[in-house]
């Protein structure tokens, strides 16, 4: 190709240019009176410039609210910014790099639950992630050990569940778990199947 004469098309717009519109097109314009704005926003915080603050630019230039108001085209009131996930060595998770496990080769291997009881209990509250599939193994085992339990709670009807015989015995965050799972057990209607 005779790509020393090749001209850049300058009828572009920039790949993040519809995602600013997102917070009102994508929504009916007759139901947009009770979705927008919303209270919060969840994202990573790798993108504010990219999507946050062009969807509060975008609001307040083309003023979809239902008032000429700031506040009412604003999209969102709050954002709560997630962790990212990222490889052993500290490095993002993308796919350019290719650090980053098909999850479905995880979900295989270890369980849609074990994948996400793996990944929550290593996320702390908006804090970033260092990935390692021991984690996703951890949280299939924790994911056998519930079905277990309510596999054995099947099979022993629908009876409270005892207290240990000397609760005395148990500390006291023992008891108080016991005593929430037994009024749990008690309370819900046991209409889950196994298929």
């Amino acid at each position: 190709p005779d790509v020393e004469n090749w001209i850049q098309d300058d009828d572009t717009l920039d790949t993040w240019f519809s995602s600013w519109l997102w917070a009102y097109e994508t929504m009916d314009p007759r139901t947009r009176k009770k979705f927008y704005p919303t209270s919060v926003l969840v994202t990573g915080p790798d993108i504010i410039f990219f999507w946050v603050a062009r969807m509060i630019i975008a609001g307040l230039e083309f003023k979809p609210g239902t008032t000429k108001k700031t506040e009412d085209n604003i999209p969102f009131h709050h954002v709560f910014f997630t962790g990212i996930i990222r490889d052993k060595q500290g490095r993002k998770m993308s796919k350019s790099l290719g650090n980053s496990p098909d999850p479905l080769d995880l979900i295989d291997k270890y369980g849609a639950d074990g994948l996400r009881f793996g990944l929550m209990r290593i996320a702390p509250t908006g804090q970033d992630i260092r990935f390692d599939e021991r984690q996703i193994e951890e949280g299939r085992n924790f994911a056998t050990k519930l079905w277990n339990v309510a596999r054995f709670r099947q099979m022993h009807g629908s009876a409270s569940v005892p207290l240990a015989s000397k609760p005395e015995a148990c500390a006291t965050l023992s008891i108080f778990a016991v005593e929430s799972i037994s009024r749990s057990c008690r309370s819900t209607p046991w209409k889950f199947s196994c298929g």
